[in-house]
């Protein structure tokens, strides 16, 4: 993931070697590349407002985010009307 945003956070670096991290980061927009197994790659669009806490572990932040995924499609095979063929443009959240 890419993004930008702003955040008051408290990052600390011990002479043990621990690496903390603690408050919140606010993302203002961004990016989300998903990949499984070098098969399968989707690209979303991070939304406005999302959050990640950081409580210390690194690798235990709380996440709060919304991705777009934007895609062209038919409703055909769902409404099953002649007049909705036609692919046009969706945003998938």
């Amino acid at each position: 993931m890419k993004g930008h945003g702003s955040g008051n956070l408290n990052i600390t670096y011990n002479p043990k070697g621990e690496f903390r991290i603690t408050g919140d980061y606010i993302v203002e927009d961004g990016d989300y590349l998903f990949t499984l197994g070098n098969i399968l790659n989707k690209s979303f669009s991070v939304e406005n407002g999302g959050k990640i806490m950081f409580n210390g572990d690194i690798n235990n932040a709380e996440i709060d985010m919304k991705a777009i995924y934007k895609l062209k499609a038919s409703l055909f095979p769902i409404l099953q009307d002649e007049n909705y063929k036609d692919r046009v443009r969706w945003n998938a959240i």
